[in-house]
C-alpha cells in the first residue's frame, strides 16, 4: 500500500482527512485506486468515512453508545477502576483528559466548580476531544506511522468510550450537560485516601487543596457556606484531608441525588474489592457492558479484599480520629461507611 497524498479537506460542511491510496504493485491491482474522506458527523459519538472506488462512492457511518464517565478523588482506586472498564468488551479508555501534567490547558479546571449553567467553551472542547473524536479505524491502521500517531487515541467503530478523570468531580453537572455520559462516582474510605496521599507525598501539605475549595465563591455560596471555618486549613494533615474529602463528596452527593434518574450512580472502592468479578459484572451490566475473560483475568489477580483494608495497619488511631473529625460535619460516613460510626 502506498499513500500518494494525505491532506485536510472538507466534505459538505464536515472537516476531515483526505487520503489517496494506490498499490505499489500495479500488476496485482484487482480494484481501482481508492480515496478516503475521514471525519465526524453530528451527535456526540458518530463518525463518517467516504470511500471512493473508481467511480463509486460508499458512505460508511456508525453511532457509538454514550460515553461512560468515571470520576473520583485521586488515591481512590480510580486507576484500577479505569483499567477494569477498559478490559470489558467494546470499550475504549480515555485516561484523565483533564490531567494538567499532560494537558497544561486543563490546569484551571483542577477541582473547579462548574454547574450546568456555567458557560466555558474551553472545558467543552476538552470533553469533546475525549468523547467525540473518531477516525475510521480500519483505514487509520493502514496509514503511515507518523499519521497513526496523530490518531492513536481513536476508537474502533461501535466502541463505547470510557473517560476516567480525577480532576472534575465538582464539574460533573457541566460534564453531563456537555456530553450526557453515564456517570459513575467512586468513593474510597477517607482514611485510606489520606494514608495513600501521605505515603505518596511524604512531606505533604494538604492546605492548598482545602484553600482551592474556599477560593471559589460560587462553590461556597451554593454549597459550602456553612462549612467555611471547618474547611479552613488546620495544622493537621489528616484532619485537612478529611475535611476536603467530606466537602467534595458532600457536593457530589447532592448532585447524585439530583441526577439519579439521569443515569448517575456511585460505588465504593471497598464494595468492588470485596468480590471484584461479581461486583464488577453487576456494575458493567448496569451501564450496558459485558464481562469478558480478559476482565475476569485482570480482576482475579491480587488479593483486592485485603488491599482495601490495608490502610488500617498503616495509620494510628489518632490519625484515623483526625480524618473522621474532618469528615464528620458533612454527614457522609453513616451513609457510606456506617462501620466507623
Amino acid at each position: 500500500m502506498m499513500y500518494r497524498r494525505i491532506w485536510p479537506c472538507l466534505f459538505g460542511n464536515q472537516s476531515g482527512l483526505g487520503i489517496d491510496i494506490i498499490s505499489p504493485k500495479p500488476a496485482k491491482i484487482s480494484n481501482p485506486p481508492q480515496a478516503f474522506f475521514l471525519g465526524r458527523f453530528g451527535g456526540a459519538s458518530g463518525f463518517m468515512a467516504l470511500r471512493i472506488d473508481g467511480s463509486q462512492a460508499h458512505i460508511m457511518t456508525s453511532i457509538s453508545p454514550p460515553a461512560i464517565y468515571l470520576a473520583g478523588l485521586p488515591r481512590s482506586g480510580t486507576t484500577w477502576f479505569g483499567q477494569a472498564f477498559s478490559s470489558a468488551a467494546t470499550t475504549s479508555l480515555v485516561d484523565e483528559p483533564f490531567n494538567y501534567e499532560y494537558h497544561p490547558e486543563a490546569l484551571r479546571y483542577n477541582m473547579k466548580y462548574l454547574d450546568r449553567n456555567s458557560n466555558d467553551s474551553s472545558f467543552g472542547k476538552i470533553l469533546a476531544r475525549a468523547a467525540k473524536e473518531d477516525i475510521f479505524s480500519r483505514v487509520s491502521l493502514r496509514l503511515p506511522y507518523r499519521i497513526q500517531k496523530m490518531v492513536r487515541h481513536t476508537r474502533k467503530p461501535g466502541e463505547q468510550v470510557v473517560i476516567k478523570d480525577v480532576h472534575t468531580l465538582l464539574s460533573l453537572e457541566r460534564v453531563w450537560h456537555e456530553i450526557q455520559p453515564k456517570i459513575i462516582v467512586i468513593m474510597r474510605h477517607p482514611a485510606a485516601v489520606a494514608n495513600s496521599w501521605n505515603r505518596l507525598h511524604k512531606t505533604a501539605d494538604f492546605s492548598p487543596q482545602n484553600a482551592r475549595l474556599l477560593e471559589q465563591t460560587e462553590l461556597v455560596d451554593q454549597h459550602l457556606s456553612g462549612f467555611v471555618s471547618h474547611i479552613t486549613p488546620k495544622n493537621d494533615f489528616f484532619f485537612n484531608v478529611g475535611a476536603y474529602w467530606g466537602a467534595v463528596y458532600y457536593v457530589v452527593n447532592k448532585m447524585l441525588e439530583k441526577h439519579r434518574g439521569d443515569g448517575w450512580s456511585h460505588i465504593t472502592h471497598e464494595h468492588l474489592c470485596a468480590d471484584p468479578i461479581n461486583n464488577y459484572r453487576q456494575l458493567f451490566e448496569s451501564v450496558g457492558l459485558k464481562m469478558t475473560a480478559r476482565a475476569e483475568g485482570f480482576l482475579s489477580r491480587g488479593n483486592s479484599s485485603h488491599e482495601s483494608e490495608k490502610w488500617r495497619s498503616a495509620i494510628t488511631q489518632e490519625q484515623l480520629d483526625s480524618v473522621l473529625e474532618g469528615v464528620e460535619p458533612f454527614g457522609l460516613m453513616s451513609q457510606y461507611y456506617p462501620r466507623e460510626i
